[in-house]
């Protein structure tokens, strides 16, 4: 007992320790994925919406209004009008399941970073 300097338990105690840490390092290594890709997700989205918004709708929406005029003057059939509102249409649709997709990959990234910490003593 004199030579017994609890050898045996301080080696159990640090594998434990070490097998936490091991633990620990491989779910922080998993939730920076989760987060990275997530993030991604959304980035991808955002880009999809901006173009939708910005390039495609207003395209056809400008395309619709040249086709009704073309329509009233008698330039283009009423089955041209309804091919050019059936593309926007479909086009709006996509808009929003982006949307949709673009709101999941939100809550995603919000799931994947955690809840925000409040500092104390305020």
């Amino acid at each position: 007992p004199i030579f017994n300097r609890n050898q045996g338990e301080i080696a159990l105690k640090l594998a434990e320790r070490d097998q936490k840490r091991r633990l620990y390092v491989a779910a922080l290594q998993s939730a920076r994925a989760d987060l990275e890709g997530a993030w991604a997700a959304l980035e991808s989205l955002d880009t999809e919406l901006k173009y939708y918004f910005q390039e495609v709708a207003p395209r056809l929406e400008k395309t619709l209004e040249i086709t009704e005029k073309a329509l009233k003057a008698g330039e283009v059939s009423l089955h041209e009008v309804l091919d050019v509102n059936r593309r926007l249409l479909l086009t709006r649709g996509e808009i929003l399941k982006s949307l949709r997709d673009f709101h999941k990959a939100r809550v995603e990234v919000d799931r994947a970073a955690g809840p925000r910490v409040k500092p104390t003593g305020q």
